[in-house]
């Protein structure tokens, strides 16, 4: 048969076509195992190993803090899902110390007691239960344009600040249980959460931009959501008898990193928790439950936790757990990825960073 100019053409456009959406269905289909590096952390360097078994290694190091996880991986489209081993994994996180009643935790437990306005706070305000979410990553720019997209995401978060501050205002001002409360609480709620994912933004396009982060802009929440402004129970003498508790202080024993309004749960040898909130200094206390040890306390200190950290503890009668808490810990934790999106280039992009192969 005869080849016509026009029939080999037509052969080609068609090789061309096919050869296009073959590039175009690479991403989609290209294998993603193999060791990546974490890129665009201030002070962060780490690895993330995607196995072909399904199995995952992370290792993230945050200025002296290490922390590391194992787990399973599964791709879902273009993004990768992981699940750890352990969430409740406490590495490079937390220590708990544990002593006897003294005077030190009896001083601690009337202060407390004092100074119970902050008990059922997230109760009186709703507000403080609303959780950062992971947003997708910014699209690529070019350096300019990185610096053009930080300063307007920066002028976006101050504007949010504000609109959220006026919505928290209006809901403040209405009474609870009225249609009016509940419509703005909706409000205030949805502000919040447009005024989180503007600061991620702004940060993320600083980071980009290599400027300095912005700085926070801290919500002006309603008096309700705050705990009253107590002078402590320092001076006052000591009662005669004390009360033995069973006493957890989340910070370290002198209070100079005291967390209020973490959640925990003790868990007792016969399997029952009971949940609380620490208080002011970062303490909280029960009474003694008689013929139950305390046998481990799970602990969360805020929204964004990826997860509570559970710490095994052996305290059989009255006595303190002091848990020593790392902030920067803290920080290198939220790094821990959960959902990765996979770009164009192959990188896997997440709320804390990009890795890079």
């Amino acid at each position: 048969m005869r080849v016509t100019p026009r029939f080999r053409l037509l052969a080609l456009v068609s090789l061309f076509l096919g050869l296009a959406a073959t590039l175009r269905a690479a991403p989609a289909t290209a294998p993603i195992t193999g060791t990546y590096g974490l890129s665009g952390v201030a002070d962060a360097g780490g690895e993330l190993r995607l196995d072909p078994d399904g199995r995952y290694d992370w290792a993230v190091s945050l200025r002296r803090v290490n922390r590391s996880s194992t787990g399973h991986w599964k791709r879902d489209g273009d993004r990768i899902m992981l699940s750890a081993d352990d969430p409740e994994n406490p590495s490079g996180f937390t220590r708990a110390e544990i002593s006897n009643w003294d005077e030190l935790a009896e001083r601690r437990y009337l202060r407390a007691t004092a100074e119970n306005s902050w008990t059922g706070l997230v109760d009186r305000c709703p507000l403080l239960r609303i959780k950062t979410l992971i947003y997708p990553a910014p699209a690529d720019r070019t350096p300019e344009a990185w610096r053009r997209y930080a300063h307007r995401t920066a002028r976006e978060a101050v504007a949010a600040r504000k609109r959220a501050d006026t919505a928290m205002a209006r809901w403040a001002a209405t009474s609870d249980g009225t249609a009016a409360w509940t419509a703005t609480l909706g409000q205030a709620s949805a502000a919040i959460a447009a005024y989180q994912m503007a600061n991620y933004y702004a940060e993320q396009a600083h980071i980009r931009a290599g400027l300095d982060p912005p700085p926070w802009e801290l919500l002006t929440y309603p008096d309700k959501c705050l705990p009253a402004k107590r002078p402590p129970a320092d001076f006052e003498p000591l009662p005669a008898e004390r009360h033995p508790q069973i006493g957890i202080m989340i910070g370290d024993r002198e209070g100079a990193s005291a967390f209020l309004g973490a959640k925990l749960e003790m868990i007792f040898s016969d399997g029952a928790r009971v949940a609380a909130v620490s208080g002011p200094g970062g303490w909280i206390s029960m009474p003694v439950r008689p013929g139950q040890s305390l046998a481990a306390i799970r602990l969360s200190l805020d929204e964004s936790d990826p997860a509570p950290i559970r710490v095994p503890v052996a305290l059989s009668g009255a006595g303190v757990v002091v848990m020593d808490i790392n902030p920067i810990a803290g920080d290198a934790r939220r790094l821990e990825p959960t959902m990765l999106q996979i770009a164009a280039d192959g990188s896997l992009r997440g709320s804390h960073g990009v890795y890079l192969r």
